[in-house]
Protein backbone atom coordinates (compact mmCIF):
# COMPACT_ATOMS: atom_id res chain seq x y z
CA UNK A 1 0.00 0.00 0.00
CA UNK A 2 1.11 3.63 -0.47
CA UNK A 3 1.84 4.01 3.86
CA UNK A 4 4.24 1.01 2.92
CA UNK A 5 6.10 2.70 -0.29
CA UNK A 6 6.37 6.09 1.55
CA UNK A 7 7.68 3.93 4.93
CA UNK A 8 10.17 1.82 2.79
CA UNK A 9 11.40 4.07 -0.03
CA UNK A 10 10.69 7.56 1.00
CA UNK A 11 9.86 8.80 4.24
CA UNK A 12 12.58 7.03 6.23
CA UNK A 13 15.01 7.33 3.73
CA UNK A 14 14.24 10.94 3.30
CA UNK A 15 14.57 11.63 7.03
CA UNK A 16 17.69 9.48 7.77
CA UNK A 17 18.50 7.74 11.10
CA UNK A 18 19.15 10.67 13.53
CA UNK A 19 15.72 12.05 12.49
CA UNK A 20 13.23 9.17 13.30
CA UNK A 21 12.20 9.50 16.76
CA UNK A 22 9.67 8.26 19.20
CA UNK A 23 7.03 10.95 17.73
CA UNK A 24 7.78 10.13 13.94
CA UNK A 25 7.56 6.29 15.07
CA UNK A 26 4.29 6.94 16.72
CA UNK A 27 2.87 8.78 13.57
CA UNK A 28 3.95 6.17 11.36
CA UNK A 29 2.49 3.18 13.07
CA UNK A 30 -0.92 5.07 13.25
CA UNK A 31 -0.99 5.55 9.46
CA UNK A 32 0.61 2.13 8.70
CA UNK A 33 -2.43 -0.79 8.37
CA UNK A 34 -2.19 -4.33 9.30
CA UNK A 35 -1.06 -5.03 5.26
CA UNK A 36 1.00 -2.56 5.09
CA UNK A 37 2.63 -3.82 8.12
CA UNK A 38 3.45 -7.02 7.28
CA UNK A 39 4.65 -5.90 3.95
CA UNK A 40 7.32 -3.61 5.51
CA UNK A 41 8.30 -6.65 8.11
CA UNK A 42 8.35 -8.87 5.11
CA UNK A 43 11.07 -6.30 3.02
CA UNK A 44 13.03 -5.82 6.21
CA UNK A 45 15.93 -7.81 4.90
CA UNK A 46 16.40 -6.08 2.17
CA UNK A 47 16.31 -2.49 3.91
CA UNK A 48 19.57 -0.67 5.62
CA UNK A 49 20.37 -2.13 9.12
CA UNK A 50 18.16 1.03 11.28
CA UNK A 51 15.73 1.36 9.01
CA UNK A 52 14.47 -2.18 9.96
CA UNK A 53 15.31 -1.43 13.92
CA UNK A 54 13.18 1.64 12.90
CA UNK A 55 10.46 -0.99 10.95
CA UNK A 56 10.22 -3.24 14.02
CA UNK A 57 9.71 -0.23 16.38
CA UNK A 58 6.69 0.96 14.21
CA UNK A 59 5.28 -2.45 14.13
CA UNK A 60 5.21 -2.54 17.96
CA UNK A 61 4.03 0.92 18.49
CA UNK A 62 1.12 0.08 15.62
CA UNK A 63 0.15 -3.42 17.73
CA UNK A 64 0.00 -1.72 21.00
Amino acid sequence: GIVCDRCNNGQLAQLGKARVDADTIQRLAARVGDSDMKQLLQARPSMPGWMGDVILQIGTAHNG
